[in-house]
């Protein structure tokens, strides 16, 4: 229905003019707050409509100003600001050195320290370390709180070119400085490994000066050092585990294997037992066979296993981005059906024959089947319950129509 024309003026409201109130001009705009109602004061019909296309036009604009501040500020949390000086720009190399060396005899280490972020004041300190878990961490050794006799061994190195271990020197931005360090081994030292962390200590440097201010962060490289009084380094190693986890577990004989849904993620773990003194460096590959074709095959890169530890191998994507990783493989969600076998070939010492592991597991698809059956139930459980009955009438000719002559 269509409002006519009104030169009265007054309230628009609900499609309805309500009487003009003396003191207000034409096309004033009120709010009630209580009850969220927009008021319109116009003199006709005609320009309340213009006053509605306008607020429409203002409207959109307003939302295209909302949706253009949360486009800004998704991108401002998407790329952060850059670091600020406080940020830790330093660089070590080699990570790992591992050293074999008769005892009564010495070497020289080299390392190189790069600083791509501001001057820093670096500190140097060589501290032991002992391994914390099956995933190759360790745990490095306060000797100023801990007596150790394995502290004692930290004289047998001596930093060259001027530096001094517990000692700073001052690093500009963009340098590199190149460290040596000597080791000397004593006579009559036992055979087998000894574990350090030489730590690289920065601190920003105090505006104007080369002192330290605060300490930034810590980073650090590990040297192994391998003591042997024949020349020859007894290796020794074993694979103590290799087998999916979870699933089912079935027994057919002497045949252990497990039984998994074919969308499963199957996990796999491989774990090498060093049965040595001294430190092994196992690296291989797992494959993935069905009864007719190979599926997948994945690298296992050289990883360090110190003596007489065990170490979980990691593959080069498997779960080394997890807090805690606790497999060595996850197989991806795929349509798995029948028997699969996993096989692994691992190298334990350099030049040494591999050593050969399989493993058997069985994929169903019972969750899908079971999701079947159960649609299939109710289906058959609601068509005798819920059946309609339909009366069925007799069948007759309609009666023939009597026509007057």
């Amino acid at each position: 229905m269509r409002h006519k024309n009104n030169s009265q003026p007054g309230f628009i409201f609900q499609k309805k003019i309500y009487p003009s109130y003396s003191g207000l001009q034409p096309g004033t705009v009120l709010y009630l707050a209580k009850k969220r109602v927009r008021w319109v004061y116009t003199e006709s019909i005609l320009s309340y409509r213009s006053i509605q296309r306008q607020d429409a036009r203002l409207m959109r604009l307003s939302w295209l100003k909302g949706a253009l501040a949360i486009l800004l500020i998704l991108f401002s949390l998407g790329h952060p600001l850059p670091a600020s000086a406080q940020s830790f720009y330093l660089r070590v190399y080699p990570p790992i050195t591992n050293i074999i060396i008769r005892s009564g005899k010495g070497t020289t280490i080299p390392i190189k320290i790069t600083n791509t972020g501001n001057p820093l004041v670096v500190t140097t300190k060589l501290v032991p370390f002992v391994p914390s878990d099956e995933i190759g961490g360790i745990r490095t050794i306060d000797c100023e709180r801990v007596a150790l006799a394995l502290c004692q061994v930290t004289k047998w190195f001596t930093l060259l070119s001027g530096l001094k271990l517990n000692e700073g020197f001052f690093l500009e931005k963009n340098a590199s400085k190149d460290i040596k360090m000597q080791l000397f081994i004593p006579k009559n030292t036992p055979s087998g490994d000894y574990t350090f962390t030489l730590l690289f200590s920065s601190h920003q440097a105090a505006e104007g000066t080369r002192t330290n201010a605060e300490i930034i962060g810590t980073i650090g490289t590990n040297i192994i050092v391998t003591v042997t009084e024949t020349g020859e380094i007894p290796r020794n190693g074993q694979i103590v585990a290799f087998s999916p986890l979870g699933g089912l577990p079935i027994e057919l004989g002497s045949l252990r294997m497990h039984l998994y849904d074919s969308f499963d993620q199957i996990p796999v773990i491989l774990k090498i037992q060093n049965t040595g003194p001294t430190l092994i460096e196992p690296g291989g590959e797992i494959r993935l066979t069905s009864p007719v074709f190979p599926l997948a095959h994945y690298t296992i890169p050289i990883q360090y296993v110190l003596g007489h530890t065990i170490r979980l191998l990691l593959t080069g994507g498997s779960s080394a981005s997890l807090p805690g990783p606790t497999y060595t493989l996850l197989l991806p969600r795929s349509l798995y059906l029948g028997k699969y076998t996993l096989e692994t070939s691992i190298t334990l010492v350099p030049n040494g024959p591999p050593v050969t592991v399989k493993s058997v597991f069985l994929a169903f698809p019972f969750k899908a089947m079971l999701l079947v059956l159960a649609i299939i139930l109710a289906a058959v459980v609601g068509r005798k319950k819920f059946r309609p009955w339909v009366k069925r009438l007799p069948n007759k000719k309609p009666a023939a129509k009597s026509h007057l002559a």
